[in-house]
């Protein structure tokens, strides 16, 4: 990905420029993770938030590293975090969800998607995971309007 290794680059160059040292550490560390670079992304997201650890962000993308990475529990961990910080956060209730059903935690898995609806009713990912889930528990019906909802 050669757009990547610009703007790594390119972010540490205003690095060394002066430039606000946590955003441009965020910015390399998203790049990092975007581009699959997860040990990388780890390593930037854990030096982020021992700098700035109230910003729930962090946590909540720290949180995606560590699933990819196989570390559910450190993941969950990081997504509980990110809640502590922003109850409404649901993007991060979202990936908790996630990380529940990839651990065959279904029944907290849903109640956590719901949450996420609740808090943030316009946003289309939980509303289409929720639907995903349901489509596994072969709830077809229920499956197909929930998903209909994310197109209307």
């Amino acid at each position: 990905m050669a757009g990547g290794n610009a703007a790594l680059r390119e972010y540490g160059l205003g690095a060394e420029r002066g430039e606000d040292r946590l955003l441009t550490l965020q910015a390399m560390a998203e790049v990092r993770l975007l581009r699959h670079d997860y040990a990388a992304a780890r390593e930037l997201y854990a030096g982020l938030i021992r700098d700035a650890p109230e910003i729930p962000k962090l946590w909540n993308e720290y949180g995606v590293v560590l699933h990819q990475l196989g570390e559910a529990e450190a993941a969950i961990g990081a997504y509980t975090r990110a809640l502590e910080l922003a109850a409404d956060y649901a993007l991060a209730r979202n990936n908790l969800a996630v990380t529940f059903a990839h651990q065959g935690r279904h029944d907290e898995a849903g109640a956590v998607l719901h949450e996420a609806l609740r808090t943030a009713p316009q946003l289309a990912v939980p509303r289409l995971n929720l639907g995903l889930r349901l489509g596994q528990q072969r709830r077809h019906q229920l499956a197909l309007q929930v998903c209909r909802k994310v197109l209307a």
